[in-house]
């Protein structure tokens, strides 16, 4: 898992990007969504609650929750967000790399960060 983490930064990805892809890879781990992929009203609720509250150490996901594929699909889902939140048309994305670099070059997706002692 650290090697995964590593390699992410070692990307450029700043330690946010990648707090925030773990953060959803363990919301979808614990929350079940209806058939379009969106969580029902119950359970954003639940999710909100869960969230103000410290996790138990017998509580904690399993290294396993955190695949090559769920970081890449959630990655995926991070990128979507930004294009979303910028008011960007993003499409089907067909060239995911592509539509980051552009985030990136364009937008300043990694130029804003906060002093702070290295996460990973």
């Amino acid at each position: 898992m650290r090697a995964r983490l590593a390699a992410m930064r070692d990307e450029g990805l700043k330690d946010w990007e990648i707090l925030s892809i773990l953060a959803n890879i363990a919301l979808n781990a614990r929350f079940s969504f209806d058939v379009a992929g969106r969580p029902s009203r119950e359970v954003m609720e639940k999710a909100k609650a869960e969230l103000n509250r410290p996790e138990e150490p017998d509580e904690a996901l399993s290294a396993e929750a955190f695949s090559d594929e769920a970081i890449r699909v959630n990655r995926l889902m991070f990128i979507g967000a930004h294009v979303g939140s910028w008011g960007l048309q993003g499409g089907r994305m067909r060239d995911p790399d592509a539509l980051e670099a552009l985030l990136i070059r364009r937008y300043g997706l990694r130029r804003d960060d906060v002093d702070h002692e290295p996460l990973f």
